[in-house]
């Protein structure tokens, strides 16, 4: 398996590497190396090998970060120190001249008449002359801040020119240079191995796991986690050219394709012209979260079981419709909104000032993620939980994510956004309400009717032995075992 990340947290390919080691395969998970993690280990009889590319040999993920992070700084000095010598400096000590020579005319009669000869009367200024010397050093600073900014107009916008075309290489050459990098990394352990079976997991390792898979004369397995050619990533035309070119290059050679829904694999078999691929999803164990004791999410939060409570289980930040929960709370005054998952301080901080700003800050709890083991016994205690992911891009339309699987599991009704995969999966199985992801009100909507009458939506427990034994992990990892390619050899037979 190759995998363009270290391999700790990705669960579904652990997953499918232990479920295919269960199953007698021999497997090794070709993983990119990174600070504080073994080179080489075995895990459930899963063996786990680290690799380096371009980069890794010369410095390491942390130092890499500290020294882009001083190029910075010196860029900046460098860039923006000679400029601001030349065009604040002068200016403004203009405009403390000018202050200063406001200062002494005031002052002036006075020490006029003290060293004036004894008789002598100084004559003193007019009254509109007085008015328009006072106008004139009362804005000469305003003028003087103008006429700054006047002059830094054509080197800010000749900065943002420059920067432009740089930014658009960085974005057209990155993604490019990726699928290089990965090709140093892991050919060479590959014609090592001498695998039976590559199993590419993202466009990434695609074509690298293509081109060894012909010059080894082994199966070539391609496991799509999303809809790669419409993911939610700012990639340049000419990126976004050369991966569709990788991907039609070489997803037609693979002897099996792998995604994660119908959608998805309606999809890529319409757009290659391919078999049909097959279905593994993304789901969790049902055995493995079962109910026990322990504490909970109303326990952690301290609120009664009267008080409704929505929770979001997942990764916080903007783009996956917290900030819209966020607002629902304005439209129901009684409700409680729980966030569970990792979080950036930056986007903690986004959130607090909008409940701040909408008056809600003590109905808005922010928790930190749990083991992924006991997400299910953590928050079966609330009311609903909120799958509010936005519709920005066509892999999002097209997902079904396992924290829906998850909520389900827990007896909880699940308010999900009007997705293709999310709609068909809640209509087909009654466990809760399809909602406007982009509306605050129409999502306080769907917790108030999931609230008012919540047994409606809760699964009885034959129809959760359904779900189990089509959705769950044990099935999962059973078809993608009895539809798994042999090696050659016994293919050929």
């Amino acid at each position: 398996m190759l995998v363009n990340n270290p391999c700790t947290n990705d669960s579904r390919v652990i997953r499918e590497a232990e479920a295919l080691a269960a199953a007698g395969h021999e497997v090794t998970v070709l993983a990119r190396l990174a600070p504080g993690l073994d080179v080489r280990h075995t895990l459930n009889g899963v063996t786990y090998r680290r690799v380096s590319g371009l980069v890794e040999p010369w410095i390491s993920s942390r130092q890499r970060q500290h020294a882009w992070h001083a190029a910075q700084r010196h860029r900046r000095s460098w860039c923006r120190s000679p400029w601001a010598r030349w065009r604040k400096k002068p200016i403004s000590l203009l405009a403390y001249a000018c202050t200063w020579r406001r200062n002494v005319t005031t002052a002036a009669p006075a020490e006029v008449s003290v060293a004036a000869a004894p008789g002598a009367t100084p004559a003193a200024p007019s009254g509109f002359v007085q008015r328009a010397s006072n106008y004139v050093w009362r804005n000469l600073r305003w003028l003087c801040r103008k006429a700054r900014n006047l002059i830094a107009l054509p080197y800010r916008r000749a900065r943002k020119l420059l920067r432009s075309p740089i930014m658009r290489l960085r974005r057209m050459v990155i993604p490019i240079v990726l699928f290089e990098d990965v090709d140093v990394a892991m050919a060479a352990p590959l014609h090592e191995l001498q695998p039976d079976v590559i199993h590419a997991h993202d466009l990434i390792t695609l074509p690298t796991a293509s081109e060894a898979a012909a010059r080894l004369g082994c199966r070539l397995v391609y496991d799509s986690h999303e809809l790669e050619l419409h993911r939610n990533a700012p990639y340049s035309a000419i990126a976004q050219w050369w991966r569709a070119r990788m991907e039609r290059r070489h997803i037609a050679k693979a002897h099996l394709v792998i995604t994660v829904s119908d959608s998805i694999a309606d999809h890529l078999a319409q757009q290659y012209r391919i078999a049909r691929p097959l279905i593994v999803l993304n789901a969790p164990s049902f055995d493995l979260y079962e109910h026990g004791p322990g504490a909970t999410l109303r326990t952690h939060l301290g609120i009664g079981p009267d008080t409704p409570l929505a929770v979001y289980v997942g990764r916080v930040t903007f783009g996956r419709g917290v900030e819209f929960c966020v607002q629902a709370l304005a439209h129901d005054p009684a409700l409680h909104f729980a966030a569970v998952g990792p979080r950036e301080a930056a986007t903690e901080q986004r959130l607090k000032a909008l409940a701040e700003a909408l008056g809600v800050t003590d109905r808005l709890h922010l928790v930190d993620p749990v083991a992924p083991e006991a997400v299910v016994p953590f928050i079966q205690d609330a009311d609903v939980s909120l799958l509010p992911i936005q519709n920005v891009c066509l892999s999002y339309y097209y997902c079904m994510p396992n924290k829906l699987l998850e909520s389900v599991m827990s007896g909880l009704p699940v308010a999900v956004a009007n997705l293709v995969e999310l709609r068909k999966f809640v209509e087909a199985n009654g466990c809760g309400v399809v909602m406007d992801e982009t509306d605050p009100a129409d999502i306080a909507r769907a917790i108030r009717t999931i609230s008012s009458s919540p047994a409606a939506y809760r699964l009885t427990p034959d129809r959760r032995q359904v779900l189990k034994n089509e959705y769950s992990w044990e099935r999962q990892a059973s078809r993608l075992v009895q539809n798994y390619p042999d090696r050659m050899l016994h293919a050929s037979s």
